[in-house]
């Protein structure tokens, strides 16, 4: 078997989606699982430096502001046609 190699930075561009009078960022991303991110683990997010990004990291009960949340697709069913 051979080993995965996770990276240390992945980045992404994001856009907001406004939800009442709020904005939010929605992370979608095969990447979480490979960083070391699970289902139901909670995050927090940290202002970036330079181009004002913001960094998502594991979070101690006091941090955590956010969740991973996992969906998962139905196998999409085969057609001869």
């Amino acid at each position: 078997m051979l080993p995965i190699v996770s990276p240390s930075v992945v980045t992404k561009q994001l856009a907001f989606n406004r939800v009442g009078d709020k904005r939010k960022v929605r992370v979608s991303s095969n990447f979480l699982d490979v960083m070391g991110f699970k289902p139901g683990m909670g995050i927090a997010v940290e202002p970036g430096e330079g181009m004002g990004g913001f960094s998502v990291i594991p979070a101690t009960d006091e941090l955590q502001t956010h969740q991973v949340y996992q969906r998962r697709y139905q196998p999409k069913s085969r057609s001869n046609n």
